[in-house]
């Protein structure tokens, strides 16, 4: 082959090999360039606090080099901030649940009128039954005062019959007639105080006339227990407990077959706090009518009084076992699971409750309130609206599905329920808080800028709106204004993990370093095995030129979390600024052969060169 076309041959493979080389590191330096981009994305998602997203851009990285030591370092400490987050989040969920469970406090009304329907007071809605005079008794009589005796008899028991049929004026006229037969009997006039209270326990004037009647009565005939059983109610509904338990004491003595004067005596003791005695009430009445599951529950709440929650639990049961669909018994069953967070069995309780009573809105919130307490969010949001339907102007509710709704990350639903909730109450600290939450979500800074100085002024000891206020001015760089709420945070909470690590970060961008040292210490002493933390404290030592102290933190953060690629670096650059050059390239040279593609590779090589 002729010499001058091997040359240009030649020449040619040099020139195609120069540029498929160029062609490859312009390949390579685009790779590097995307795959610092996307290292560069990921921590801006994770300083901003999606994790997910974060998470998701680095997994793709590993996929293509599992070896990718920056990518695995920032995704352990995504990972670490995660369950940093997560932790937080799970104690502001026990705080939101103490609140949820406070829910009910505004839905008493309908629950007590629940209650009041298993009392005595409406528990005997027909009188005490006719009776008949004893023929021993008339045969010692003549015949007029027999006849007159039968007389009085027959329009007692006319009266009563009359009662039973709750025609309250008309029974008073039989046993006015009878008054006028024989004026001593105080049989009588204990039907008169009966059928006053029987006719409106609520209205003064029949409630006087009650009193004065059966007063009567006793008067007339000590052995009556009629009378008795009425001032026991009357006494009962006036909370004057000590009085009603003396009434209804005299009347079970005189009646002891009657098992609704002992329930009666029970609800008394009960009302008065006197647990143990309302307890032996309630076992007499369910001894003498062991199908009464009034006796049963009122002996359950007893016990749960006591502390004995193994036999209230198994007395509300037995409540059930009377009366399959008695919906406060499941109710009550519930609460002492929940309390035992046994959450799946207090679920099913309030469901069995609701399906007895669905239009009772009290159950609807304790059972959105334990799915919530099981991060079941979805579910918890459905009864939470269902309760709403019920009772949409209830304050307590629309905040409770706010803070649902931004579990399930819909701000603008939740800004919506919040807002309607502050329209209902007003200045709530916690509803203030919570739009401002949900202001933050939708991207309305300023909103819930305004929202959270609204929660201070509504209670100026809510730690919550303090330190988001914090942190949304440090994001801000208006650093004075950061310190002056997270001051007042700390004044709150001087142990809050938070404000002493958001107090660390201010005081570092201030350059106060030595007020950083001390909150981040404070913040690394409450959560020693926070990675995160503990490199900002070496970094405020570093900054106030304390480097021993850097040094002991860094050594620590290592051994804490190896991957943590930055640690190395400023673990070497402090030996070298104390004169140890030797140890501080040693570590610098570590860190690169444990991690070659370091993001401050280059100025690493540098320090290393010289």
């Amino acid at each position: 082959m002729d010499t001058k076309k091997i040359i240009i041959i030649a020449a040619a493979i040099i020139v195609t090999a120069i540029l498929v080389a160029g062609v490859i590191l312009i390949i390579k330096n685009q790779i590097e360039a995307t795959r610092k981009n996307t290292l560069s994305l990921a921590k801006d998602y994770m300083d901003k606090g999606e994790y997910q997203r974060a998470l998701d851009l680095l997994d793709k990285l590993l996929i293509e080099n599992s070896d990718d030591e920056d990518a695995k370092s920032l995704r352990d400490r995504i990972i670490e901030n995660k369950s940093r987050t997560e932790e937080k989040e799970k104690q502001n969920q026990l705080d939101q649940q103490e609140k949820l469970s406070k829910s009910l406090t505004e839905l008493g009304d309908s629950l007590e009128e629940s209650k009041k329907k298993i009392d005595g007071s409406t528990a005997r809605y027909q009188p005490v039954p006719p009776a008949q005079e004893k023929p021993e008794d008339l045969k010692k009589l003549s015949e007029k005062e027999k006849e007159k005796k039968l007389k009085v008899r027959s329009l007692l028991n006319d009266g009563i019959a009359l009662m039973q049929a709750r025609g309250y004026p008309e029974a008073r006229k039989k046993f006015d007639e009878a008054l006028a037969l024989e004026p001593a009997s105080g049989e009588a006039y204990a039907r008169l105080g009966e059928s006053y209270y029987l006719e409106n326990s609520q209205d003064p004037g029949n409630i006087q006339k009650a009193l004065a009647n059966s007063n009567r009565a006793v008067e007339k005939d000590a052995n009556l227990w009629i009378p008795h059983n009425t001032l026991g109610q009357i006494y009962k509904d006036a909370k004057n407990y000590d009085n009603a338990i003396r009434e209804f004491k005299e009347a079970s003595r005189l009646n002891p077959e009657d098992y609704m004067i002992l329930y009666e005596l029970g609800v008394a003791q009960y009302n008065a706090r006197k647990y143990t005695d309302a307890i032996q009430s309630f076992e007499s009445s369910i001894h003498l009518n062991p199908k009464f599951e009034n006796s049963y529950y009122r002996l359950g709440k007893s016990l749960d009084k006591i502390g004995e929650k193994d036999k209230a639990y198994k007395s509300f049961n037995s409540a059930i076992s009377v009366k399959p669909d008695f919906d406060l018994a499941y109710y009550e069953i519930g609460n002492l699971l929940s309390n035992k967070d046994d959450l799946k069995g207090a679920a099913e309780a309030y469901k069995k409750a609701m399906e007895s009573n669905p239009e009772q809105s009290a159950y609807i919130i304790q059972l959105a309130a334990v799915l919530f307490k099981q991060d079941k969010y979805r579910e918890a949001e459905d009864y939470f609206q269902k309760a709403l339907q019920i009772k949409p102007d209830i304050a307590e509710l629309n905040y409770n599905l706010a803070v649902v709704k931004l579990k399930l990350n819909k701000p603008e639903e939740a800004f919506t329920y919040a807002a309607r909730a502050v329209q209902l109450k007003g200045a709530s600290a916690p509803y203030l808080f919570t739009l401002g939450e949900a202001s933050e979500k939708l991207g309305n800074i300023d909103g819930a800028v305004g929202a959270y100085q609204e929660s201070i002024k509504a209670d100026r000891a809510y730690i919550k709106p303090l330190i988001n206020l914090g942190v949304i001015y440090n994001k801000r760089e208006a650093y004075d204004e950061a310190r002056k709420y997270l001051i007042e945070a700390y004044k709150i909470d001087p142990n809050s993990l938070e404000v002493n690590n958001n107090l660390g970060n201010t005081y570092l961008h201030l350059q106060l370093y030595q007020d950083s040292i001390t909150h981040y210490g404070k913040a690394v002493s409450l959560s020693p095995n926070d990675a995160e933390i503990r490199y900002s404290l070496a970094i405020a030592y570093i900054k106030n030129e304390q480097y021993p102290q850097a040094k002991e933190n860094l050594t620590r953060l290592i051994k804490l979390s190896p991957t943590y690629w930055d640690a190395y670096y400023q673990q070497g650059l402090v030996l070298i600024k104390e004169g140890n050059e030797k140890d501080g390239k040693a570590v610098l040279k570590t860190l690169l052969e444990k991690n070659p593609g370091y993001s401050k590779r280059a100025e690493i090589e540098d320090v290393l060169s010289r």
